[in-house]
């Protein structure tokens, strides 16, 4: 606070810090004056300043100004931002499109491969299209892969009718190798691709029935016309071997072919038959007149005298093939709808899903000709006929418990890059009979080696190093052809170590010319003891390794 003061000198001084202040006034409210006008270029509007009673000195009022311009002027940056934000949304669309692109540069080969499929094999196997469309994958790992014809080059997983029909009956006869290579132009249309194929084969059986087809082929008296040995495995179906030949028709597989006559190895069937449904068992006892091998209409009679008749059991007339006694069972005690059941529950009239192609066995069978029952019942006839397949998968009924398996001699097939594309697997074609039958079954085909019509061929087992330690059984069966040129000798048995760790299938036919050579079931028996004796030597040196 000032002190007022009367004297002149201090009047003066106050009056002239009085008047220099308003002229200071003055000249700031000038210089706002300027500054509050628009600029010209930018658009923007100052706020007048509000002039205080203390006013600050012009430069420092200036550097205030100065200062809330470039914290309020935001209006030079706003068109960059503007800028910055439709450039993303240029870039986003930009990459929207490339994506939309590459996907339908993946996917649209794939539309043409699908479509190209479809009429394919709807041509060819509908069934395989949907398998065939499962493995058709889009490749996103190299997009150039999918502009050229690689797509259609997909690996393709193959059925076993697609083998069947890659697999001519000659690619399977009398095989040296267990790996062989085929020419696929079949599956995968305009295309020759190499398919390797692997079988089932155990070689060192196989080298051996080729060894035995090699020494027939040199003989001049006692050749056969026909001769045919497959070995199977009776739970699995795997072919183990498999040769033979024909010498009307070299260049065809008589394992395969099922023109042959089934002969008494349908006594099979009909013992089967007859143990399930009328509760017989190999003890039961049977009555027959006149010769054992003959069927005439007066052996099927049953007004004889029990006195004139012979007596034998279930099991002696099987091993000995008696054909008045399951006459019969046919005609008499089974009847036709047994007889057409059973062999339809064996396999007879059935397309077997294989890929070894085989003729399926036939059964006819009239409505009111009940001798021609007998005459089905006990395999006297010409037209229930068999392949040499088919007769292994009837003697693998028995020693399966009563399933019959479907056969295969394909383990797996694969491409040149190695890429499989089938694998077998095991399985099974009817419940044929109950495990119960099966083994009564077992017990009369064992009395065929024994004292039935093989035993000639059996004879002195027990004393064989290797065949006495064998469980065995089979039937035979023996017919002429219908011109009488050949006579057709079957051998279908079973053969098991003891321990049953092992067990094999064999069937045996051999067409006798002019005159009769080896007996099938002669094969039978070196086949037996082949197979096990490399069975024992193989199973004894593991035991040695530890």
């Amino acid at each position: 606070m000032y002190m007022y003061n009367h004297s002149n000198k201090t009047s003066s001084w106050r009056n002239f810090q009085q008047n220099l202040q308003k002229e200071s006034r003055q000249k700031g409210r000038q210089n706002l004056k300027v500054l509050n006008k628009p600029a010209p270029n930018k658009g923007v509007t100052l706020k007048k300043a509000v002039p205080r009673a203390n006013t600050l000195p012009v430069e420092q009022n200036m550097l205030t100004i100065k200062k809330n311009l470039s914290t309020n002027g935001t209006s030079s940056t706003e068109p960059s931002r503007k800028e910055s934000t439709h450039l993303r949304k240029i870039i986003t669309s930009f990459l929207i499109i490339v994506a939309l692109g590459f996907a339908m540069q993946q996917l649209f080969p794939v539309l043409i491969k699908g479509t190209s499929e479809v009429f394919a094999f709807l041509k060819n196997d509908p069934s395989s299209l949907v398998k065939k469309f499962a493995l058709i994958k889009p490749n996103f790992d190299s997009p150039s892969s999918t502009n050229s014809t690689k797509s259609s080059k997909q690996p393709l997983v193959l059925s076993k009718n697609e083998i069947k029909s890659i697999l001519q009956q000659n690619n399977l006869l009398n095989l040296t190798e267990d790996k062989f290579a085929v020419n696929d132009n079949i599956t995968v249309p305009n295309t020759n691709r190499t398919l390797t194929i692997t079988t089932s084969l155990d070689m060192r059986l196989q080298s051996f029935l080729l060894e035995q087809i090699d020494s027939l082929m040199l003989l001049n008296r006692g050749k056969p016309e026909i001769i045919a040995m497959v070995v199977m495995e009776p739970h699995t179906g795997k072919v183990l071997g498999m040769a033979g030949f024909d010498s009307h028709s070299p260049n065809t597989n008589p394992c395969t072919q099922g023109e042959y006559p089934a002969a008494s190895l349908f006594k099979m069937v009909t013992a089967s038959a007859a143990v399930e449904t009328c509760g017989y068992s190999p003890a039961t006892t049977m009555y027959f007149s006149g010769g054992k091998y003959t069927l005439y209409k007066r052996q099927l009679s049953e007004d004889i005298n029990i006195k004139f008749l012979n007596k034998v059991t279930l099991a002696e007339a099987f091993a000995q093939s008696i054909n008045p006694v399951f006459g019969k069972l046919g005609s008499i005690i089974l009847g036709k709808d047994i007889l057409e059941k059973y062999a339809s529950s064996f396999g007879f009239n059935q397309k077997i899903d294989s890929e070894i192609n085989f003729r399926p066995a036939n059964f006819t069978i009239t409505d009111d000709n009940t001798y021609q029952w007998a005459e089905v019942a006990c395999g006297f006839n010409t037209t229930t006929t068999i392949s040499p397949i088919f007769g292994a998968m009837i003697a693998s009924t028995m020693l399966n418990s009563g399933k019959t398996p479907v056969p295969s001699i394909v383990e797996s097939v694969k491409d040149e890059k190695g890429v499989l594309l089938y694998k077998r697997k095991s399985e099974i074609l009817n419940d044929a009979v109950k495990p119960d039958t099966a083994k009564a079954m077992m017990q009369m085909m064992n009395g065929t080696i024994i004292t039935g019509t093989a035993r000639k061929s059996f004879r002195g087992v027990d004393k064989d190093n290797v065949l006495s330690r064998l469980i065995m059984g089979g039937k035979t069966g023996s017919l002429s052809s219908y011109d009488n040129r050949v006579r057709f000798d079957w051998f279908s048995g079973f053969c098991s170590d003891t321990q049953d760790r092992q067990q094999i299938v064999v069937s045996v036919l051999v067409g006798h010319g002019k005159y009769i050579g080896t007996k099938a079931s002669i094969y039978g028996r070196l086949i037996f003891k082949e197979y096990f004796n490399n069975y024992f030597a193989l199973h004894s040196q593991q035991l040695n390794n530890g």
